[in-house]
């Protein structure tokens, strides 16, 4: 079921357009839920989420809620690989005792979910390494983004083949922030990376074609747009957003 999960309004313009007879889903009156999710509103969350499947496509508005993903990804009720294409590693533990959040929730899956067999982190700086923590590196397939930016970038078949066979089966979940592109082609509330849409659709598709795809989101953008630029900016995340669907719908059941 593909779907739009709406907390700052990103989508008010744009979701007809972009996404024609998705469900949606408003979490715009839901308090403490910005970077952060307090216990409260995860329980909402899951409450207002009951009947939307894992298997289509999300959009989840800004990376400040990425940990969206988790709470679809607790859906799968198989065993499964999680492919995050990310400029952060999103595992640094909360600050807050504990308490999900953005930079946190892949750290929170592998904890919480047994069907997770393994993350493939694709796309941070290789200095970012470091702030996986130690005792679950033999759970994450990391390919930094000076690899991305190398010979691999034009889309290496027998590269990005042997990152599919340590992904532990071919039950795939895929998750995109556009922080992970250059700035040519997404603008987000983030420090970027410099991935081409060309190169990240490429990567994405010889992961999708030799797998089977349970489900995928994209998330990123401007979450308070106050620049004179803000509509260049959306219209651009938004075309990017679309490009991206396009790549990955057809490999959905």
């Amino acid at each position: 079921m593909d779907a739009y999960f709406d907390f700052t309004g990103l989508y008010d313009r744009n979701r007809d357009t972009l996404l024609p007879g998705a469900e949606y889903v408003s979490f715009r009156d839901l308090k403490e839920t910005d970077l952060y999710c307090s216990d409260e509103a995860k329980a909402e969350i899951r409450r207002r989420i009951a009947g939307v499947s894992p298997s289509g496509v999300h959009f989840i508005d800004s990376g400040n809620f990425h940990y969206m993903t988790m709470f679809m990804t607790e859906k799968i009720d198989q065993p499964y690989g999680l492919v995050v294409f990310d400029h952060h590693t999103d595992m640094k533990p909360a600050a807050f005792g504990g308490m999900l959040s953005c930079g946190s929730w892949i750290l929170n899956t592998l904890k919480e979910q047994e069907n997770l067999m393994k993350v493939v982190l694709i796309g941070p700086p290789e200095k970012a390494r470091q702030t996986i923590p130690q005792e679950m590196r033999d759970r994450i397939v990391f390919i930094n983004e000076e690899v991305m930016r190398g010979k691999y970038n034009s889309g290496n078949d027998d590269f990005w083949a042997k990152v599919y066979e340590n992904t532990s089966g071919k039950n795939l979940y895929f998750s995109l922030d556009l922080d992970i592109l250059d700035r040519r082609y997404a603008v987000t509330d983030w420090d970027q990376g410099t991935v081409s849409l060309r190169v990240l659709c490429r990567q994405t598709e010889i992961l999708m074609k030799n797998s089977h795809v349970l489900g995928a989101d994209i998330c990123g953008g401007l979450k308070s747009p106050e620049s004179g630029d803000a509509q260049t900016a959306d219209t651009l995340n938004l075309q990017t957003a679309a490009q991206l669907y396009e790549q990955i719908h057809p490999f959905l059941e």
